[in-house]
């Protein structure tokens, strides 16, 4: 991927569609692979006018053959969906026409508004004293129960009398 100077007029591409005709196509699915979890909806056998919105590489369902899956957007009855379906048994695909824009790649672009990374804790002073305490607080904490218990088990063993057989 690369970046370019100028904004597209057309970022994506329109208007292209295709239709589905076998049953390892007519599924909707979640990701680009056959899983129980991941399906969608099914399709109508010979579905039209899908919408199509890119390709990606996934799993290959016949050896041999593709693992493109078609990204797209389908609609029916007011809901729409978006998924992948397998791309081997699809057709009727809409002519992609390429963009003819003409764009200056960039090297090292820059953006308008630079957010510099937080890397440490700020110098402030008063800040690094308020974090330290708040960290010393539990640390004092369970000094003091170790004491504590430790003046406790030695109360006990003072109080005891043992009793000493001649």
């Amino acid at each position: 991927m690369q970046a370019i100077d100028g904004t597209p007029i057309s970022a994506f591409l329109d208007n292209i569609t295709f239709r589905v005709y076998s049953e390892l196509s007519q599924n909707l699915r979640s990701e680009p692979q056959v899983k129980n979890d991941n399906l969608i909806t099914q399709l109508p056998p010979l579905t039209k006018n899908i919408q199509y919105i890119g390709k990606v590489s996934g799993e290959c369902l016949i050896e041999g053959r593709t693992n493109v899956w078609f990204y797209c957007k389908y609609t029916i009855n007011n809901s729409t969906y978006f998924g992948y379906v397998y791309s081997d048994f699809c057709d009727e695909i809409t002519p992609i026409i390429n963009n003819n824009e003409s764009f200056t790649y960039i090297d090292n672009p820059t953006f308008e508004k630079q957010i510099e990374p937080i890397n440490s804790i700020p110098e402030n002073s008063n800040f690094v004293g308020i974090i330290v305490a708040i960290l010393s607080l539990p640390a004092l904490a369970f000094v003091l129960l170790v004491i504590k218990s430790g003046k406790i088990l030695n109360e006990k063993k003072i109080g005891k009398k043992e009793v000493v057989d001649y």
